[in-house]
């Protein structure tokens, strides 16, 4: 290993993918159910907001909702308030792994696009899950 760079804030999800195309690498993960802020905003308003803040409650709220399933080391140092009202939004929220779709990532290796390690979601759901993408490295590093 040569280098890590951290990449805050990102999740790899259930399912994940990447690709390098000019001097990029794409990152390829599963979206959040497109409704799901939406239905937490409107149920949980403040008690959302709040847990947001939080470094650890906002974590635990993305493990779970990446799961869709709640559990003791995904979900469960969310407070009784955040739990209850993260029930109404069960069904929006919890979407099976397999039902959802991707969403693309460029995190830019060469600063092409700006500072060399930016991380930029590109595409917000594809029409398809994508699992397991790659490219071979006779990939050209520029559009043909």
């Amino acid at each position: 290993v040569l280098e890590t760079i951290p990449l805050d804030g990102f999740s790899k999800t259930n399912a994940s993918a990447m690709a390098f195309f000019a001097g990029d690498l794409y990152l390829f993960v599963e979206a959040s159910p497109p409704g799901c802020v939406p239905c937490l905003e409107a149920t949980c308003g403040t008690e959302y907001e709040a847990c947001l803040a939080d470094a650890v409650c906002r974590d635990d709220l993305a493990c779970s909702i990446e799961a869709a399933d709640l559990r003791d080391d995904c979900g469960g140092l969310l407070s009784a308030e955040m739990m209850s009202c993260l029930g109404a939004c069960t069904d929006t929220c919890f979407t099976p792994p397999r039902a959802r779709v991707s969403e693309v990532w460029r995190f830019d290796l060469d600063g092409s696009d700006g500072a060399t390690g930016s991380l930029v979601r590109v595409v917000d759901a594809l029409p398809i899950r994508v699992v397991g993408a790659a490219s071979s490295p006779c990939v050209p590093i520029g559009p043909i």
